[in-house]
């Protein structure tokens, strides 16, 4: 088990709640305290059934031979974060932040805090159920998800207010996808 893969997986993982919190933070819209602890813990609990789903497939399938589909699996899904940042499809523009601030009052709360932890958590939901069958212990992985998960959108909220949004919007797909192929790649070794 390598940290530095496991600090990466958390990055990458959740660059999408770095995004959102961007987009966020641009429209003057605060996630409270709460609502990134609650966003966290359903990240915790989405890598636990990602890592239940891991078990079973890794039941089914031949010795050494999870390990490589997770493997691929986490090379394909780089692949596809790459190719939707080539084809000019940012996380920003496919999810509209706003849906989730349901009373439009400019913060999201623990309420509206469950959806967006849910909508973050099945987007992640492959990449655990990649990680877990290439043999990486289910704790070290769920802490580092959910506590990237909550600084992400600390930092991005924070963020949103300044200069370096734009920037980082326009190449947090592909920053990801780089980075979910080195993961990848790092399993075959």
């Amino acid at each position: 088990m390598n940290p530095f893969t496991i600090f990466l997986f958390g990055i990458s993982a959740n660059l999408d709640s770095l995004l959102i919190a961007i987009s966020y933070g641009i429209k003057k819209v605060h996630i409270t305290f709460k609502a990134k602890v609650i966003v966290a813990l359903i990240s915790f609990l989405g890598a636990f059934l990602s890592k239940i789903v891991a078990c079973s497939l890794t039941n089914i399938l031949p010795d050494g031979f999870a390990g490589t589909i997770g493997s691929t699996m986490l090379v394909i899904l780089g692949l596809i974060s790459i190719w939707k940042y080539a084809k000019g499809r940012k996380c920003t523009e496919s999810k509209d932040t706003s849906d989730f601030d349901k009373d439009n009052n400019q913060r999201i709360d623990a309420k509206e805090a469950v959806y967006l932890g849910l909508a973050l958590s099945i987007n992640n939901f492959g990449l655990g159920i990649a990680i877990f069958i290439t043999g990486y212990n289910f704790l070290p992985v769920a802490l580092s998800s959910s506590i990237f998960n909550f600084m992400l959108l600390f930092i991005g909220n924070w963020l949103g207010n300044s200069f370096l949004s734009g920037m980082l919007g326009r190449y947090g797909e592909l920053a990801s996808g780089v980075i979910i192929i080195l993961i990848g790649l790092f399993g075959f070794f």
